[in-house]
């Protein structure tokens, strides 16, 4: 989950410096689109190692386009790099 984040935030980064921001929105789902693009920004977003085909868990996204928070739940709540169970990978510019 934090590698997955991390990449994901590491795209975020690419797509700002070629776009002026990052995609709005306050899913997931609105970073769907940078795995199609020319090169790919990213070429898959992962869902939730919890997953099953019953039930699909997304990670977290919200961005103004000028700032995002992506966030997963871990699996061990007491990990060091989370906060109640939560690890977020914020940007502030």
């Amino acid at each position: 989950r934090k590698k997955d984040l991390k990449d994901i935030a590491t795209a975020l980064e690419v797509y700002r410096k070629a776009n002026g921001s990052y995609p709005v929105g306050s899913d997931i789902s609105a970073l769907y689109p940078l795995q199609y693009t020319k090169p790919p920004y990213i070429t898959y977003i992962n869902y939730d190692p919890a997953t099953t085909d019953s039930s699909k868990i997304k990670y977290g996204y919200s961005s103004d386009g000028s700032n995002f928070t992506l966030i997963a739940k871990l699996e061990n709540p007491n990990d060091p790099d989370a906060k109640d169970g939560l690890f977020s990978v914020v940007n502030t510019r």
